[in-house]
Order: structure tokens, then sequence, then C-alpha cells
């Protein structure tokens, strides 16, 4: 009696008993993710220009390094990609330029993570300052979640972002570079040698004046 019951009820209805815990209601009907786990034994790598061209084939992207991935919106995408409706796509910062913004991101992301029970850790403190290897790292991590969690489905990444533009980045190298250039005259490290060498100049012209001075009067004094 009781399967009779449940199939007469709306599919959504029908399946609230048996809710994973952390599932929000209204949410798309998707199972829990399959977590992986990397070592140093079992880990295969992809190459920095490898990985970050798969980045963007698959969300449509257009990163030219692995450092642009500080800002965390490709992850939100991936997970939209993976568990649609895990994540809203309109709280991401797609455009994100500064750090707060990337952290923004990195909290999405963690909820989600949370939400389809995944047991990774995000050291958001690392990867939002945009160092090459922690971001590596984790993009070669989720590279295996993606390969373990994707289902084949099609997916477009443009009509999922409606209509944000996803702008990169800004290359955390570029903004040390672009910082304003010191004075070479104040602050130069020849700058006191200069001044010392000038001074020892001016010093020897006194003496030399002192001693034709001397010796001047001392031929008048014969």
């Amino acid at each position: 009696m009781k399967q009779n019951r449940d199939q007469k009820l709306p599919i959504s209805q029908r399946n609230s008993s048996s809710r994973q815990p952390g599932r929000e209601p209204g949410c798309p009907s998707w199972g829990m993710a399959v977590n992986v786990y990397s070592t140093s034994i079992t880990q295969e790598t992809m190459s920095r220009h490898d990985i970050i061209a798969w980045v963007n084939d698959i969300v449509s992207l257009n990163y030219t390094k692995v450092e642009q991935l500080c800002s965390g919106a490709a992850y939100c995408q991936f997970m939209d990609m993976l568990f649609p409706g895990c994540i809203s796509l309109k709280k991401v910062k797609f455009q994100a330029k500064l750090e707060h913004e990337y952290i923004h991101n990195f909290k999405l992301l963690q909820a989600s993570f949370k939400r389809m029970n995944v047991d990774k850790v995000i050291p958001v403190e690392k990867l939002v300052k945009g160092r090459f290897q922690d971001n590596l790292d984790f993009i070669q991590w989720f590279k295996k979640f993606y390969d373990a969690n994707y289902d084949g489905k099609e997916y477009d990444p443009v009509e999922a972002r409606q209509g944000q533009d996803a702008i990169p980045p800004p290359d955390p190298g570029e903004q040390i570079f672009n910082l304003p250039k010191k004075s070479h005259h104040a602050n130069s490290p020849t700058a006191g040698i200069v001044t010392v060498k000038s001074e020892s100049l001016s010093f020897q012209k006194m003496t030399q004046a002192f001693l034709c001075l001397i010796d001047s009067s001392q031929q008048s004094a014969f």
C-alpha cells in the first residue's frame, strides 16, 4: 500500500524522506559526490599548459596562467556543471579582480562542497594569493574530482552564466611588476658612493691648494 501511495505523489515529495543531509529543498535531484584522494604515489598530473587549456575548453574561459584560477570562479562553474543547482552562478563574481572577491567565490565553492559532502579542504588563504604551485596542486586534484563525477551530460557554460562576462583575473605577476618604480637617486646603492667620491675629490683639491700656498709662502720667505 505504501508503494502505491508513493507512486501517486510527485517525484519531489516521493523522495523527500530519503533526501540526503545538506541538500536544499527545491534543488535538482543529484546524488552525493564521489570523493577522490591523491597521493604522491598514485597522482598523475597534467602540464600547466594542458591543465589550463582543459579549463578553458570545458567552461569557455580565456585564462592564460594557472595562477588566474585564484579567483575561484572557474571552480564554481565546474560545480554547477557536475551538480546542477548545487551553487548559484548569479552570486559568482566572474569579473573578480580583488582578493576579497576571490574569497567570496571560494566561500560559495565551500558551501557547494559541503552540500555535496565533498571531503576536500579548500586552502582558500593560499589559493587567493595567486601563487603558482598552490593553484596547480588544487586544479590537479579538481581534474581527478571532475573525471570521477562527470556523467557526460551536455552543458553550455556561457548560457549557464546568463550573460555574465567571464573576464580573467589579472596575472598576479603583473601586479608585482607594475608597482611604482623607486627613484634611482636618493635610494640608489651608488648614490652614497658618488657622494663620497665627490667629497674625496674636493678634499684632494683643497689639500693641493693648501700645499701650494705653503710652498709659495716658503719661496717668498727666501
